[in-house]
């Protein structure tokens, strides 16, 4: 299924819609082709079974974790990015912008390695386990505040706008994905830390 969706993506992006696609979509490819090879080793990981060290399952797993560590992390970067209209309302941030979001990625990576190492200490675990929910807090409320911003000036336009048809529908049209954008992010980031924050409480797991 997402080999299927990784060639249906390549194709209408890069051949079909070349000319019409824009940077967002060219590199929301990473999602498919991330779940395409989470997949794959994790067929090799469970026909590998019994484990054991001989027939080296303990790499499957440190690639599976490298896998799921850059993707959380790049899913975050890129929803802040979007929420601050990138590829929808600008292309170019500030270096102040950009100083910001990498360093809130990297934060992200940070604790996400570190969760991975401390899965055999439990009482370490529930503590990365916290700072990830705070983390998705602060990242929703960011996404959040970045998005009813973008709104808020979209509207403005639109009121000044006035009467000019072509403009105006461009301006709706954006208005409409940052609104869609907004509602999406909040829930996905709400339903990580409720999530996550039973798993703690719970079985002390993460997803």
């Amino acid at each position: 299924m997402w080999g299927l969706a990784t060639i249906l993506h390549i194709f209408w992006t890069w051949c079909l819609k070349k000319d019409q696609s824009m940077h967002l979509q060219k590199i929301m490819l990473f999602v498919p082709v991330f779940f395409l090879g989470y997949t794959l080793i994790d067929y090799v990981y469970f026909n590998a079974c019994p484990w054991n060290q001989a027939n080296g399952v303990q790499y499957l797993q440190i690639v599976q974790i490298a896998l799921i560590t850059i993707f959380n992390t790049l899913f975050v970067g890129l929803c802040l990015f979007i929420s601050k209209g990138w590829s929808i309302m600008r292309n170019a941030f500030t270096r102040e912008e950009l100083s910001s979001i990498t360093m809130i990625v990297g934060i992200f990576y940070l604790v996400y390695s570190a969760y991975f190492i401390a899965s055999d200490i439990p009482s370490l675990k529930i503590v990365i386990i916290v700072i990830l929910i705070i983390m998705y807090v602060w990242v929703a409320l960011t996404c959040v505040k970045n998005c009813l911003v973008n709104i808020r000036t979209l509207r403005s336009h639109i009121m000044i706008t006035g009467a000019e048809e072509i403009i105006l529908d461009a301006l709706k049209l954006k208005k409409y994905l940052m609104v869609n954008f907004c509602a999406i992010t909040f829930l996905f980031y709400l339903n990580k830390i409720v999530y996550n924050g039973l798993y703690t409480f719970i079985n002390n797991n993460i997803v």
